[in-house]
């Protein structure tokens, strides 16, 4: 939206909100294209899972035999979810023909919420066949970030005879702010049921990390114009 205070005050504002969902694809020794490229051909791909839900083996065990390619794309998820809020302000001050003021500030804040989930019966997500075996893991992470940044400026023009000045002086900065708060957890009590609720209270871990840079900068230019062919210019 643009507002004029007075003829010489100007703003201008704007908002955008987004919302995305992201299903990714595994990479590595366990993604589903590897594991395809690795699937013997005398078996059927599509016979992934029986009537009770269980995965379908064909040469192994579930800790020695690679995860057929559908089982994992549909029970081995990762994924996240992002809600993003963006809001910017526009100032400009004109107090004569020769001068003007311009302040520029925007704030991009934004909620991260992703899982990682290897189901019990999976390769990765079964353990070493020598223990009692994993059953199943989830990672799960809440990240919130936080970005200011805006710019000042001030630009003066004016004009002797022939030649022409136009000279601009300003400021930014950059304040870049990222918290994020993981959870690991393992072995489900319900091997269906994704959640880090039904791991084993024994075998969860939390960790919180917290990142934080600010970034200030300043320019100036000075252009020189003689009958508008001829130009100089100085910046810094």
């Amino acid at each position: 939206s643009s507002i004029d205070i007075s003829s010489k005050v100007k703003l201008n504002t704007s908002m955008m909100y987004m919302y995305s969902e992201n299903d990714k694809a595994r990479r590595g020794e366990s993604s589903y294209m590897y594991t395809l490229l690795r699937f013997n051909p005398i078996y059927d791909v599509r016979d992934w899972i029986d009537p009770n839900g269980n995965r379908i083996l064909n040469s192994g065990t579930i800790y020695s035999e690679l995860d057929n390619p559908f089982w994992d794309t549909y029970r081995n998820i990762s994924w996240d979810k992002v809600n993003r809020t963006m809001v910017n302000a526009n100032l400009t001050y004109t107090p004569n023909n020769w001068l003007s003021f311009n302040g520029i500030l925007g704030v991009d804040y934004s909620t991260t919420h992703g899982e990682n989930v290897y189901h019990p019966q999976s390769y990765m997500g079964s353990g070493a066949s020598d223990d009692s075996g994993d059953f199943g893991e989830i990672t799960q992470y809440d990240r919130a970030a936080r970005v200011l940044n805006g710019t000042f400026t001030a630009r003066s023009r004016h004009t002797f005879s022939d030649f022409s000045l136009m000279a601009v002086l300003g400021t930014n900065f950059n304040d870049y702010l990222y918290n994020t708060h993981s959870q690991y957890g393992r072995n489900f009590s319900d091997p269906n049921f994704y959640s880090i609720n039904v791991t084993d209270v024994d075998d969860r871990r939390a960790t919180q990390s917290m990142s934080q840079t600010r970034n200030v900068g300043f320019f100036a230019q000075t252009v020189w114009g003689y009958k508008t062919l001829l130009y100089m210019t100085l910046s810094g």
